[in-house]
């Protein structure tokens, strides 16, 4: 079984003027401050906070090395616009989304029946969204199971999970199988 990432939510801290950035064509007001969108890409940035010290969120960045990238680029041209910067704090990891596959062998409806009758914590619901969402305390995250086996995984921090979510998908496609029979 192969866990792809499909996308991480990353934070970091920088110190830089609320006011001269307000100023450039490249950020866009927003609710809760200022966003940008990366030139040429999906990823997208939103910068949070009215003191000197802002909160940014890095959407859309596939590894935490590509946020330190983006976040060096977004200085660069803050530094052409004249326009200083302090890295604060570093971007960390907030959330990955990504993405599997299992082999299914019997119906949604089955395998969440047999899952809840296990004591796992499930929910089913095919009239409101067509996936069992099953929620793993020990690694804290959430899988979203399809019917054509395709698995999204929402809420870790980190890759070094993924072979504590393969087990566990092996266990449900295992599980699959053995209520087929």
């Amino acid at each position: 079984m192969n866990i792809v990432v499909q996308s991480m939510v990353h934070q970091a801290t920088i110190r830089v003027d609320t006011l001269s950035l307000r100023q450039l064509e490249m950020f866009s007001p927003n609710t809760s401050g200022l966003s940008y969108s990366v030139p040429n890409s999906n990823i997208k940035l939103n910068i949070i906070g009215d003191n000197k010290e802002r909160m940014i969120q890095l959407f859309g960045c596939k590894s935490t090395e590509e946020a330190d990238e983006i976040l060096n680029r977004l200085r660069e041209r803050l530094s052409q616009s004249g326009i200083s910067s302090i890295v604060v704090e570093s971007p960390s990891t907030i959330n990955i989304a990504a993405r599997a596959n299992i082999d299914l062998y019997s119906s949604l409806e089955d395998l969440f029946e047999f899952l809840q009758e296990q004591g796992h914590n499930v929910e089913y619901e095919p009239e409101q969204f067509p996936a069992i969402i099953l929620r793993v305390e020990d690694v804290e995250c959430t899988c979203t199971i399809f019917n054509s086996g395709t698995v999204m995984i929402q809420g870790i921090k980190t890759t070094d999970l993924f072979p504590d979510i393969e087990e566990i998908l092996s266990e449900v496609e295992s599980i699959s199988r053995d209520i087929s029979n």
